[in-house]
């Protein structure tokens, strides 16, 4: 057994001496995790990624402010006052999506009864249909969000009313007619809102709002909390792989420089040798994950469902990843023929299992064609420990499946591995 750990911390030793290779273990893993997590939505509670538009500050009234204000409160959009030239700049280079020149807006709920329609000029890419549409959405939302105050209070819908309905009778612009249905329509309103039934509270009635009476029923939560959950397990695949790819490659290394010869003029066996090969990288699987999991954990938010059984997934998928080193390097008798065949092999059992898209996202057919990939296996168990809840009944399988394809491998890679000494 100390032959054992000595060649493993000799391996050890030499990786922690290669920069590069620690990079691609340990820092290109935490890009890739930190790229995807922003990509898939991880910036946090909040405002993530909401429509930047400028409202035209020029001759902007107080009843167009109060639109804008509804509009800001929408985790949806971000409004910022600007003058229009600026604006207008801001939109051609792409700072804000659009500016809205809010040239009269109603001057309260029911401003747009008496002919105070809100008049807004858009200002925005053709080319952005999309996102043209969903700020008419909100900004149609704004405008017709006070009627549901409105509702509720009906001692200030029926000052609104009589305010308006006097300004109807005055304003010389609104023609007999409608002046005759406006008041006939606010007259049958504020005899509506005066009954015992939707009086106001001073009245000693209830208000005009529904009786709603609250039963708290905690929610259960599926999927993962964050983006970097999902990203994270990726990443820790990334870093395994990185592990098998070096320990491969070195394999080779020492066969072609004579080092696998001096090491066997020692009173050590070939299987011993490859045995502490095999530990060395299983150790820096464990050691990757370990820091990759704690750079998750402290600064992404990544909540770990249960430790125990991340300490399962992880040696599960170190064991079966050494196991694999030893089979990709057989494969080839030079270090540039096994980078080239172990990368190759690792990247497609990396697209198949989940490495490159989440297999959240990915199609039933891939899943199906994925159960081939160790990479599947390697981050269904890193998922179901870190954030599908898994019990250590439903890690077995994952944990099973490794398991049988690190020892297969490694007895092949073995075998190989002596017929080529």
């Amino acid at each position: 057994m100390n032959t054992l750990w000595t060649l493993a911390r000799k391996d050890l030793l030499l990786l922690w001496r290669d920069r590069v290779s620690l990079f691609w273990m340990l820092g290109m893993p935490l890009v890739f995790a930190a790229f995807f997590g922003s990509v898939f939505g991880g910036s946090g509670p909040g405002k993530s990624n909401p429509l930047r538009i400028a409202v035209i500050a020029d001759n902007l009234t107080e009843a167009g402010r109060n639109l804008a204000k509804k509009l800001d409160a929408s985790d949806a959009i971000e409004v910022e006052e600007m003058p229009r030239a600026l604006a207008t700049e801001a939109v051609r280079k792409g700072t804000k999506l659009a500016f809205l020149d809010i040239k009269q807006a109603p001057s309260d709920d029911f401003g747009m009864f008496a002919g105070q329609m809100p008049v807004i000029e858009i200002g925005i890419d053709p080319s952005r249909q999309a996102e043209k549409g969903l700020l008419k959405g909100l900004l149609n939302e704004a405008v017709f969000s006070g009627f549901r105050d409105l509702m509720t209070d009906p001692v200030k819908t029926r000052g609104q009313i009589q305010r308006l309905s006097e300004q109807i009778k005055k304003d010389p612009e609104v023609g007999a007619v409608q002046k005759i249905a406006l008041t006939t329509f606010f007259t049958a309103f504020d005899n509506f809102l005066g009954t015992p039934k939707v009086a106001g509270p001073d009245s000693g009635a209830p208000a005009m709002e529904p009786q709603i009476s609250e039963v708290a029923i905690t929610r259960q939560r599926e999927g993962p909390p964050n983006a970097y959950s999902i990203s994270f397990p990726q990443s820790i695949l990334w870093g395994i792989l990185g592990c098998s790819a070096g320990f491969a490659i070195t394999l080779v290394r020492e066969r072609t420089s004579g080092t696998l010869v001096r090491l066997l003029t020692a009173p050590i066996s070939h299987a011993t040798i490859l045995a502490g090969k095999a530990l060395a990288c299983l150790i820096s699987c464990c050691v990757v994950t370990a820091v990759l999991t704690s750079v998750g954990v402290l600064f992404f938010g990544v909540r770990i469902s249960s430790v125990p059984l991340l300490v399962l997934a992880t040696a599960c998928a170190g064991t079966c990843f050494a196991g694999l080193t030893m089979l990709l390097g057989s494969l080839g008798k030079t270090e540039q023929a096994v980078s080239g065949v172990a990368w190759g092999t690792l990247l497609m059992m990396a697209m198949l299992g989940g490495g490159m898209v989440p297999q959240i996202a990915m199609p039933a057919w891939m899943l199906q064609a994925g159960a081939v990939s160790p990479a599947r296996w390697a981050i269904g168990a890193l998922e179901g420990a870190i954030w599908r809840d898994f019990s250590l009944g439903e890690m077995m399988l994952p944990c099973g499946v490794l398991l049988a394809m690190g020892g297969a491998a490694f007895a092949v890679g073995a075998l190989r591995q002596h017929r080529q000494k």
